[in-house]
């Protein structure tokens, strides 16, 4: 197991994978989980959304419709914040049962969100 987590480590950490990601959209946290709740036959994932408290819940990315991949379920965390816009904190929880990170890449769930929730990824700031 520790050889796995060893080289599933490197893998990720070389390919960039989606761990931690802020987004923005104009839509209201009711409207996000609306959106989220309705799937669609041109969605970029097949995935399951299950709200955990009022401002967050797990969504769960079980096939790629539009690249090619073939991961494990990848679950994630996700929570909404109200300000002037909606911010969507995502953050990797698990992949299956097997691998401690996440095969997908950030570009494909940046698709997947600017698709869902009209949202843009956000930078964290830089010091």
């Amino acid at each position: 197991m520790q050889l796995i987590r060893y080289f599933g480590l490197k893998i990720a950490h070389r390919r960039g994978i989606a761990e931690r990601m802020i987004y923005c959209t104009h839509y209201s946290i009711e409207d996000c989980i609306g959106l989220l709740s309705r799937k669609n036959t041109y969605d970029v994932f097949e995935y399951s959304f299950e709200m955990k408290t009022e401002t967050m819940g797990e969504i769960t990315f079980i096939r790629c419709n539009k690249h090619l991949w073939n991961g494990l379920r990848s679950l994630y965390q996700i929570e909404f914040e109200s300000d002037e816009t909606t911010t969507i904190r995502m953050e990797f929880i698990r992949e299956g049962s097997v691998f401690p990170f996440s095969t997908l890449f950030p570009e494909w769930i940046n698709e997947f969100m600017e698709q869902k929730l009209s949202a843009t990824e956000k930078k964290p700031d830089v010091e």
